[in-house]
């Protein structure tokens, strides 16, 4: 019953995502019935299921035949496979911390979509996201004696990493909302498991990086996203530090 619950909750909270991902970055709020692009329709209550409507209507809108993008369904499946995931890795117990884990994947996901389509960081979402993580390991995770080593020196080095890159570069590495998005992931990981994520994203931004210059999709100088590669990276410290950091001999909890 917790599995079937967690993959409803997650089927929502992806259709919720895209309607970030769609408004957020166009400046619209993220209030009223979503419609479709083209004739401008609102939809109905069974046009808006997960996954399911998107199957029935054959990606399509039934009144204008406009496409409906896979993207949304992929989203919506990313999100549910995220919190299976954390659900199984806490032996399929709801706990504050899964929570925690489960919601900074998940806004680091709708980020990382975000910079991939448009080339920017939204604020409104990636300080939401700071200040949520925040209050709440400040509150309930963390023990008053860790609160500097294991919450805020995380979210100096994460936001220092790529502010120190942004100055270095004159801002053509790095922009501020990586920034931003460093001091979420310091936000969310302890110390070890902060250096692990960075360092994941670094060598699978290598990678794709190299394989896209191989192919000729991309020449020296292009602008490569960065913050999907940062979700990766933390994607592999959500799922594997704490077995990583175990066979590098350190003893680090996941989260702080």
């Amino acid at each position: 019953m917790t599995v079937f619950l967690a993959t409803i909750l997650g089927l929502s909270l992806g259709s919720f995502a895209n309607v970030l991902i769609d408004r957020v970055p166009e400046g619209k709020s993220i209030r009223g019935r979503s419609r479709c692009d083209r004739c401008r329709r609102a939809l109905r209550w069974w046009e808006l299921v997960p996954v399911v409507s998107a199957l029935l209507l054959r990606h399509r809108c039934p009144t204008c035949n406009a496409a409906i993008a896979f993207r949304n369904t992929f989203v919506e499946l990313g999100a549910a496979a995220i919190l299976l995931l954390v659900l199984l890795r806490h032996d399929s117990a709801v706990t504050l911390q899964g929570a925690i884990e489960a919601f900074g994947l998940l806004s680091l996901g709708v980020l990382a979509i975000i910079d991939l389509r448009r080339g920017i960081v939204p604020d409104q979402i990636s300080l939401s996201a700071i200040s949520v993580v925040f209050v709440i390991k400040a509150l309930f995770l963390i023990p008053y004696s860790l609160f500097i080593s294991e919450l805020l020196i995380p979210i100096v080095i994460g936001a220092g990493w790529f502010a120190v890159q942004r100055w270095m570069s004159k801002g053509r590495w790095v922009g501020d909302g990586d920034i931003r998005v460093g001091a979420l992931m310091g936000a969310l990981f302890s110390p070890a498991l902060l250096l692990l994520a960075l360092a994941s994203s670094y060598i699978i931004g290598g990678v794709i990086a190299a394989i896209l210059l191989l192919t000729r999709r991309a020449e020296r100088g292009s602008r490569i996203p960065l913050v999907p590669f940062l979700f990766l990276g933390s994607f592999v410290s959500v799922s594997f530090g704490d077995v990583i950091l175990r066979w590098y001999g350190f003893d680090s909890p996941l989260l702080g």
